[in-house]
């Protein structure tokens, strides 16, 4: 061991020509040796004050660095207990040192004891799932030191409770006055952050605060509180992309991480919402109200429509494009519900599609000598086999 080399040194003052005129041997061990010659780094010396007790060597120790703990003093006649080393010499139960400190210059430590026929009693922590912990020893009316804290996979240490269901924290500065049992809280919460996520062209309102969950423990999801235009909401996905595991609305979760503290993010999905209305007329009034950028409905006529008036199809503030195809379960007229209703039957402006199924038509009357159907910036698809027809002024 370096410890127990014992080494001389020479020291020598040289003086002009090279000529050593005296020289000094300087014993010790390695570290004496490099401290007496001013190599090695600063150190401070630590003094522990017995106050009666045994004889404890101080340390020299390097500066930003902890002093070891020594073995502990005894009473000579073996009627007091050593209680532990104190910062300050009236040995306040606040003042009890803390040997992880970093020495950044010279101390002294004093003992403090206690007569034996002072009683002793047992705290006992209860790690409740986590690593063990010893029970500890402790002088009636002194307060115990927090032990290193235990450990739990998934979990988060949270303190010791003074009761089993965790309700009351303990003073780790009061002073024990009887055997204390003391159980460990964990928590493993985590956070649940739900985005609309709305498809690009969309728009709509709500907002929705995270929830708190605890691993473990199951829980619903918060009730979805967004809206999109023109969109329903179908639940929520754990990506972004709507892959990923699926949840329904306020679904009951448990577990959905194992990290403490960390955010969850879910993602609502949106399904197109089918045009209401039991008219035809009925579901282009909802198109125009729920319509969004990109969307595309499909209107099955189930029977011959009329319309009580002509219909301009057009983008909403805000809104670029929308496509409405018009289909049949057999061959589907629409029509005026008067005669005397003139003037184009759509009029497609720009950023709408208006498709014509195969089996549509679109039926006009003689007296009506406006386009049935007039191109606005838009478009007319027509598949084969739809007509559109009976106005004096068939031009579209």
């Amino acid at each position: 061991m370096r410890k127990n080399l014992f080494v001389r040194f020479l020291f020598c003052t040289v003086a002009a020509a090279f000529v050593f005129t005296t020289c000094t041997p300087i014993e010790g061990d390695i570290d004496e040796v490099k401290e007496k010659a001013g190599v090695g780094g600063v150190r401070y010396t630590v003094s522990f004050e017995s106050n009666g007790g045994t004889r404890v060597a101080s340390q020299r120790v390097k500066e930003n660095l902890p002093v070891s703990r020594p073995a502990n003093p005894t009473w000579p006649d073996g009627t007091c207990k050593f209680v532990d080393w104190f910062s300050d010499a009236a040995c306040a139960n606040v003042d009890i040192y803390d040997f992880n400190t970093l020495v950044t210059g010279n101390i002294t430590l004093y003992a403090k004891w206690v007569d034996t026929s002072i009683v002793s009693y047992t705290v006992t922590f209860y790690s409740n799932g986590g690593s063990s912990v010893e029970p500890v020893s402790v002088v009636s009316g002194f307060p115990v030191s927090p032990p290193i804290p235990p450990n739990r996979t998934n979990y988060t240490f949270a303190g010791w409770y003074m009761d089993m269901g965790l309700t009351v924290e303990y003073d780790f500065a009061a002073p024990v006055t009887g055997n204390l049992p003391l159980y460990a809280k964990w928590n493993n919460n985590y956070s649940v952050r739900y985005n609309a996520n709305r498809p690009a062209g969309t728009t709509g309102s709500g907002t929705m605060a995270n929830t708190s969950h605890v691993y473990g423990t199951p829980q619903n999801l918060r009730a979805n509180t967004f809206t999109t235009r023109g969109l329903e909401f179908a639940g929520w996905a754990a990506n972004a992309d709507g892959t990923g595991t699926q949840y329904g609305n306020s679904a009951s979760v448990n577990n959905l991480t194992t990290t403490a503290g960390a955010t969850v993010d879910l993602y609502a999905k949106w399904t197109p919402l089918v045009p209401a209305g039991s008219t035809l007329a009925a579901k282009l009034d909802w198109i125009a109200a729920n319509s969004y950028t990109g969307a595309d409905y499909t209107i099955t006529l189930s029977a011959n429509e009329t319309l009580p008036t002509v219909r301009t199809l057009s983008t909403d503030t805000g809104y670029s494009s929308y496509k409405i195809t018009l289909i049949g379960s057999g061959a589907r007229t629409v029509s005026f519900q008067s005669d005397s209703i003139t003037g184009s039957m759509f009029t497609i402006n720009s950023g709408v599609t208006l498709v014509l199924g195969s089996n549509i038509t679109l039926q006009g009357h003689g007296s009506n000598n406006n386009a049935l159907v007039r191109v606005n910036g838009g478009v007319l698809e027509m598949n084969t086999g739809s007509t559109i027809t009976g106005n004096t002024n068939a031009s579209r």
